[in-house]
């Protein structure tokens, strides 16, 4: 029987190169994709806004595109509402003296947006949760150890 990963155990194999959860799953990276044709004119630049740095970071992968487009949706809605409430106000006597129905609207697209940049590992908190900023961590250590030296606390030396 012929080894395919050099004699180590999985388990060994990650706990020597942290977690590669993300280089384990089945993916096909992207350059920034254009935003579908059928999106309308706000929602395709919040998707622009959205996809560049996740291509850049190399977080976007093919099948990320309807969870992007969700994304995107979201933050049209929000925009469209607040524009809305910056014109007519937030409070108004058309509305009773009550919020503006575009309140609602806004508050529910921002916590929707909030859980799709969750999902697609978009803010700092989210990249820590998946296991994606272990492996950024890692390579920027390997990376000052290589140009300085290793790390005394590492090697036991004082």
């Amino acid at each position: 029987m012929g080894r395919t990963n050099g004699g180590g155990s999985p388990t060994r194999i990650r706990d020597d190169a942290g977690n590669v959860l993300p280089d384990a799953l089945p993916h096909a990276p992207v350059p920034t994709p254009e935003a579908p044709k059928h999106l309308p004119p706000g929602v395709r630049k919040a998707w622009a806004e959205i996809a560049g740095p996740m291509a850049a970071a190399g977080l976007l992968d093919r099948a990320d595109a309807p969870a992007l487009e969700a994304a995107a949706r979201c933050v049209d809605k929000w925009r469209v509402a607040e524009a809305l409430m910056d014109k007519e106000g937030v409070v108004t006597d058309a509305y009773g003296g009550r919020a503006h129905p575009a309140f609602s609207v806004a508050v529910k697209a921002q916590a929707e947006y909030r859980a799709w940049c969750a999902r697609l590992g978009l803010t700092p908190v989210d990249r820590v949760s998946l296991g994606l900023a272990s492996l950024r961590g890692q390579s920027l250590a390997q990376d000052i150890g290589a140009r300085i030296g290793a790390s005394p606390r590492k090697t036991g030396a004082t």
